[in-house]
């Protein structure tokens, strides 16, 4: 999926300010919080997965192949 990344740093963001909350929130209720922790953690993978280093390798990539044909 092509996110722009005033997105993926809004995600970042986002998941930063819900993972603060949920490690408080381990104390009085585990459950949600280790619930709001992997939520957290799965929302700032999924943002940080497709860095625009690595969309920069994908594209040297393709321009290398496009070179060899």
């Amino acid at each position: 999926m092509n996110v722009s990344n005033a997105l993926r740093l809004l995600g970042v963001v986002i998941a930063w300010v819900g993972l603060l909350p949920s490690l408080f929130l381990i104390e009085k209720e585990p459950l949600f919080g280790v619930l709001g922790i992997l939520g957290a953690m799965a929302l700032l993978l999924a943002c940080l997965q497709n860095s625009p280093e690595t969309e920069l390798e994908r594209l040297t990539e393709v321009d290398e192949q496009s070179l060899e044909l």
